[in-house]
């Protein structure tokens, strides 16, 4: 009896904990994300200005210049990917990777 109370006192401790610390799964580093280079703009025309990439890990920027595959250097929740182009327009943000993303992972751009 006294066994299965400290069980149930274990148990319930360990899930308090949970309660109490954010036990988020993140992407871990040392992954590595890939993407396809965008060949159009929004409107249809082809690009000729594309200037790189920005890879965003959490609120972490990285200019990847014109790689198209990027290993991530640290842990993060959320990664996505931007183009930049020569006046240094910003496109908007690629599907985002989050912690349910399994292995390798490839990021198109809308």
């Amino acid at each position: 009896m006294k066994k299965n109370v400290l069980i149930i006192l274990v148990v319930c401790l360990l899930l308090a904990l949970g309660l109490i610390f954010d036990f988020t799964t993140l992407i871990s580093a040392n992954r590595t994300v890939i993407w396809n280079a965008p060949s159009t703009n929004v409107d249809g025309s082809p690009i000729t200005d594309l200037a790189g990439y920005k890879v965003y890990c959490d609120s972490t920027m990285t200019d990847v210049g014109n790689a198209v595959e990027y290993t991530l250097s640290k842990s993060c929740q959320v990664v996505y990917v931007t183009a930049y182009d020569t006046s240094g327009n910003e496109s908007e943000p690629s599907n985002q990777l989050d912690t349910m993303t399994p292995g390798k992972v490839t990021i198109r751009f809308r």
